[in-house]
């Protein structure tokens, strides 16, 4: 089990790099299954606070995907944010 949650992260980084939303969401998944699966083994809570930065590229990428999303409204599709000319 201990090398599953490594393996998933992994993944979601991977994942991430074409998909932001789905690559956090697996990055985010992966380290609260690990953290429930200990709880419920240990039956308390450890408070191992390296685990707390896993999670950490798995909200910068949800919040890459959410702000790309804002300036795609903003701008259009075709748009870049710098000159406001169209895409060739």
């Amino acid at each position: 089990m201990i090398l599953f949650v490594p393996v998933l992260f992994s993944a979601g980084v991977l994942v991430a790099w074409w998909r932001e939303p789905q690559g956090g969401i697996l990055i985010l998944a992966s380290v609260l299954w690990f953290n429930v699966t200990d709880i419920v083994s240990e039956r308390k809570f450890t408070g191992e606070i390296e685990f707390a930065f896993l999670i950490i590229p798995g909200l910068l990428f949800l919040l890459s995907w959410y702000l790309d999303g804002r300036r795609r409204e903003t701008h259009g599709p075709g748009i870049p944010p710098g000159n406001g000319k169209p895409r060739s």
